[in-house]
């Protein structure tokens, strides 16, 4: 009886620990190109998310762009040699973990970390791990394989069929111009209160001009 007690709190406390630093972890941020199935044009009868190339005109691929997503626990990246018909080619390779950010990952979603410039250093999430702990309330988190690929934003940036921005003060994925607005209401807000914590009297508690 009291082993079980000592059981269930502790799943408790774990559960209320992983909820309470799910948004602490050391990450970085990227840009996530998050490929849809609904508007692409691909043989998925033939060949899974077949088409003729993945950029370009012949290409029916969309995707979404996510701007400033966070990702932690990026590993040092290491050669991987491919022989193909043109000789021994070296790709990079890393893994990168990630919360549910309310989408999962797909083997044709790519992720850059220039988030500034147009790069050809874009890397294809070629494996997934998906923890499972058994909570509803308790967050969803993906592991992901990522492999270098000989594939520039420019082109990516020509198949988008929309743009998200993640938004660290409510923490979701928003448009853009909606996510700027809330954050410089934010840093006014921030302004103003430290404002008033300089000009309120400690006696009182009250602004020094509300004393006068």
């Amino acid at each position: 009886m009291f082993s079980s007690i000592r059981n269930y709190e502790y799943l408790q406390a774990y559960f209320k620990l992983v909820n309470k630093y799910k948004n602490e972890l050391h990450s970085i941020l990227c840009t996530y190109y998050k490929f849809s199935v609904e508007h692409s044009v691909y043989d998925k009868d033939v060949l899974r998310y077949g088409a003729y190339e993945r950029v370009g005109k012949l290409s029916g691929y969309k995707w979404y762009k996510i701007n400033l997503l966070p990702v932690a626990f990026i590993t040092e990246t290491h050669p991987v040699e491919q022989a193909t018909e043109y000789g021994v080619v070296k790709k990079t390779e890393t893994f990168a973990v990630f919360k549910d950010y309310s989408f999962m990952p797909t083997n044709l979603d790519f992720i850059t970390f220039n988030i500034e410039t147009q790069t050809n250093n874009v890397y294809q999430i070629t494996n997934i791990e998906e923890s499972y702990i058994g909570k509803n309330e308790t967050p969803t988190f993906y592991k992901v394989t990522l492999k270098e690929q000989f594939i520039g934003t420019e082109d990516l940036n020509k198949q988008l069929i929309g743009e998200y921005t993640y938004n660290e003060i409510l923490d979701k994925l928003m448009y853009p111009k909606e996510s700027a607005n809330i954050t410089r209401l934010y840093m006014i807000q921030e302004l103003y209160q430290q404002k008033l914590q300089n000009n309120t009297e400690l006696s009182s508690g009250l602004p020094s001009y509300l004393e006068k």
